[in-house]
């Protein structure tokens, strides 16, 4: 596969999540505010994972966006020290690989889970319904493209030993 497919393929799956939370937004009662604003919320998870965990481009450019983040791949890396043995030892065709196939999860991890964790524990203490809520919802959306990314990449055998 090249970069740009597995980027694609990476992509095209929280897309189909999004499509799936769609038609249950679409199916519910008028009356399902909690059910609707939960699945709301949940949509939204899924728009920000390709935007921010893929930076997502659809159009020409995906190639070059990938070869951007490649670029700020090394410091994505420093967590994992395999992964940045790895990539730094990496030809070029490789590296963007690398990138298409980890950096969107990598990102999703440091950027937003482990916030939302943080915060969640504090709306815990805090005693924050609301809060606990919208932050349960979150967490499950991102980690369940997590989940998916990863049995994606094993079942591809793109890079399962590295994070």
């Amino acid at each position: 596969m090249t970069h740009i497919e597995i980027e694609k393929m990476m992509a095209d799956r929280v897309i189909e999540m999004q499509k799936e939370c769609e038609s249950r937004i679409a199916t519910l009662p008028a009356d399902a505010k909690t059910e609707k604003k939960a699945l709301m919320i949940e949509n939204g998870m899924y728009s920000l994972c390709l935007r921010a965990g893929l930076l997502y481009c659809t159009t020409n450019e995906r190639g070059h966006t990938i070869e951007v983040k490649s670029t700020r791949m090394p410091r994505y890396c420093e967590p994992y020290p395999a992964l940045a043995e790895r990539f730094a030892a990496a030809n070029t065709e490789e590296k963007l690989n690398m990138t298409a196939a980890l950096f969107g999860e990598i990102g999703l991890i440091s950027e937003i889970l482990i916030n939302y964790r943080k915060e969640l524990t504090a709306a815990k203490a805090a005693n924050d319904v609301k809060s606990v809520f919208e932050l349960n919802i979150k967490i499950k959306a991102v980690e369940r493209v997590l989940d998916d990314w990863k049995a994606c990449r094993k079942k591809n055998g793109l890079y399962v030993d590295l994070i």
